[in-house]
């Protein structure tokens, strides 16, 4: 619960927190990472990257291939940027996939979003998770003693413990890839993000700690831990025995998604399923009412939870 969100010597609780976060992930003076995505033009007409030329021709005019670092090994964290055809509205969207769903899956409606957003003029920046998609997997990373570490899925232990913080797989990428957008010849008015299951949990994390995400709006990515069924508390990197749980503690999730949209001119948007497999709220909202209340009450921008009844899939339905 957010009770008392204010820092000792009265300084905003939302500066305090991202900062503790930022050292926490990053060490020193908790300054979000400058390393920017390298951005290449590419056509993509084999069978590891989508074509999006010839899987969204009404839509799609081209696309960007951009490429993040990755802390202790020689892969990359691999976007795309899809430009539309229709006339451009200033707009970028990321749209991030999660563990077993990619950015360009048809079958949970993710890549007819995409579409969506092309046809009305918006960008977008397709992502997926850490071995996941297009990304390498097995991702290979050093160990400091000498050595490697082989990871195939949620599971970044063997590297946090190795002293490299489980955040930067998961969340730096998409700050490098703002940065990469921040520099392209005619930078986008506005990025906002979205993502489903584990890509909404990235969503969440990467917009409680970077403002330049005006809008969020995770689909089924997490609801509080108080609000989850009995023995799930959620994959490897939502647990609470994660470091970055130590800044956020006892405050829950709560305070993250308050983070997202804190600050004036910013908003997040909360999609939850009753019948959602992952995490069904169907019992739950009432304490979903009360937690939006408690947000509303401490926030500068806007924050609402749309509760979705028309699928029980793990998927962004029609609605």
């Amino acid at each position: 619960m957010i009770t008392s969100l204010h820092a000792a010597g009265g300084a905003p609780w939302h500066a305090s927190m991202r900062k503790r976060l930022g050292r926490q992930v990053w060490g020193g003076s908790g300054a979000l990472p400058v390393t920017a995505a390298i951005r290449t033009h590419a056509d993509y007409n084999g069978s590891i990257e989508p074509t999006y030329m010839s899987s969204v021709p009404a839509e799609c005019d081209h696309v960007d291939r951009l490429v993040a670092s990755i802390p202790r090994s020689d892969a990359g964290s691999i976007a795309h940027l899809i430009y539309p055809s229709a006339a451009a509205n200033g707009r970028c969207a990321i749209v991030h996939g999660g563990h077993s769903i990619t950015y360009y899956d048809g079958s949970t409606r993710l890549q007819q979003m995409v579409s969506a957003l092309l046809t009305e003029g918006t960008a977008v920046l397709g992502m997926c998770m850490p071995c996941a998609g297009v990304n390498e997997t097995p991702l290979v990373l050093d160990l400091a003693g000498g050595g490697t570490t082989s990871i195939t899925d949620h599971d970044f232990s063997a590297i946090e413990t190795d002293g490299v913080h489980s955040w930067r797989y998961f969340v730096e990428p998409v700050i490098q890839m703002l940065n990469c957008l921040d520099s392209i010849e005619a930078p986008f008015s506005f990025v906002d993000m979205t993502g489903i299951s584990g890509g909404g949990w990235t969503t969440d994390m990467a917009s409680a700690v970077d403002r330049r995400i005006r809008r969020s709006a995770p689909v089924f990515g997490s609801v509080p831990l108080g609000m989850r069924p009995p023995g799930n508390a959620g994959d490897w990197e939502q647990r609470p025995e994660r470091q970055w749980w130590d800044v956020l503690s006892p405050r829950d999730y709560e305070a993250a998604y308050a983070l997202g949209c804190v600050d004036l001119g910013r908003s997040r948007l909360h999609v939850v399923g009753d019948e959602d497999p992952v995490f069904p709220v169907v019992s739950v909202h009432a304490e979903l009412d009360a937690m939006a209340e408690r947000i509303d009450a401490r926030i500068r921008g806007t924050h609402s939870v749309r509760i979705d009844s028309t699928t029980n899939e793990h998927e962004c339905s029609d609605e």
